[in-house]
């Protein structure tokens, strides 16, 4: 029962993203941005509010998804659990991987560019190395 709840949850989910995406593109064509928003006018009413809302998505979830990151790559690098724990450690890593992230940010102009390099590198990893990476442990 929960596998068929979480295939069509998944389903209605897929079927809404291709049906807004579909529209946004058929709107504008060959022409649309990468972040379909940026194709509307800056005053439309109903557009601001989707813009606020995606803002405010984005600023609820990301402490969320960057503390997991930053566990994960202080478990990546081998850190020792002690050493996880004391907040100088972990400030100097939050500050390391902020400064990071955000000069990746000031440079990359189109985000269009770093998600399909991002793709690309996962389904490369997921179809050649982590198969490989199984078999070997």
């Amino acid at each position: 029962r929960f596998q068929r709840v979480v295939t069509m949850s998944y389903g209605i989910v897929f079927l809404c993203y291709a049906t807004i995406s579909s529209l946004g593109f058929l709107t504008f064509g060959g022409s649309s941005s990468t972040f379909i928003l940026n194709n509307y006018a800056t005053n439309d009413s109903l557009l601001s509010g989707s813009r606020l809302a995606i803002f405010l998505s984005l600023m609820f979830s990301y402490p969320l998804t960057f503390v997991s990151f930053r566990a994960n790559i202080m478990d990546f690098i081998g850190m020792r659990s002690e050493m996880k724990n004391n907040p100088k450690v972990v400030n100097a890593c939050t500050i390391a991987l902020l400064s990071v992230i955000t000069g990746i940010a000031y440079f990359v102009t189109d985000i269009g560019n770093l998600l399909s390099f991002g793709g690309a590198t996962y389904a490369n990893w997921l179809t050649f190395l982590y198969p490989t990476y199984m078999f070997l442990q």
